[in-house]
């Protein structure tokens, strides 16, 4: 799970930052590069909303790898040079992702280890991300730099993101049926998920 946090951290923080430039580079004119985060930020609050709904309704994990999915998506079609169109699209689906994240980690961080433990491994993995999110936003900039484009370091990220999303698809039942659980009816965190 930590390890789907880091390459989700290194991939969603640097699309953020670097979406309007990224979109410059493909010839899409300046006004309207600017305008097309406003698809990302309706897309964040689309997604809080629905992954609470779909959460109680459906497993977090397939949630979940199919936003990180349409992660994959947007990223490769930043990669290969956005149209107007496939901008707003591949900004909606960083919005969904960007809205997701964070709800769904609180969601099964009790269900696969309990809550005797929740605010140790929440923090950790939340600062996996946050590490990540700032390494990521560098490295995107600094690849920009070299290359003069965002290319090479888009196919890499939309690599991650596809990685991430074979790891939580692998993430299998929930360990605890119910978060209620006592402290001491909880068990140690299972081996192999932080």
């Amino acid at each position: 799970m930590t390890v789907t946090f880091l390459l989700l951290g290194g991939c969603t923080a640097g699309l953020i930052v670097h979406q309007v430039r990224i979109l410059i580079d493909a010839g899409i004119p300046a006004a309207t590069a600017t305008a097309v985060p406003a698809a990302f930020g309706l897309a964040v609050l689309i997604g809080r909303l629905a992954t609470g709904w779909l959460l109680d309704r459906y497993s977090a994990t397939a949630i979940m790898t199919a936003i990180l999915a349409g992660g994959v998506l947007a990223t490769a079609l930043l990669a290969s040079g956005p149209s107007i169109t496939s901008a707003i699209f591949a900004a909606a689906l960083i919005g969904l992702l960007t809205g997701a994240e964070f709800d769904v980690l609180s969601y099964i961080i009790p269900r696969y280890f309990g809550r005797l433990y929740l605010g140790q491994i929440y923090g950790a993995i939340f600062a996996v991300f946050q590490l990540s999110s700032a390494v990521g936003t560098l490295l995107l900039g600094m690849v920009r730099g070299a290359y003069g484009t965002y290319s090479p370091a888009l196919w890499v990220m939309a690599g991650m993101s596809a990685a991430a999303a074979l790891i939580f698809a692998q993430l299998g039942p929930y360990k605890y049926l119910s978060t209620d659980a006592a402290p001491e009816q909880v068990l140690a965190p299972a081996k192999g998920m932080l």
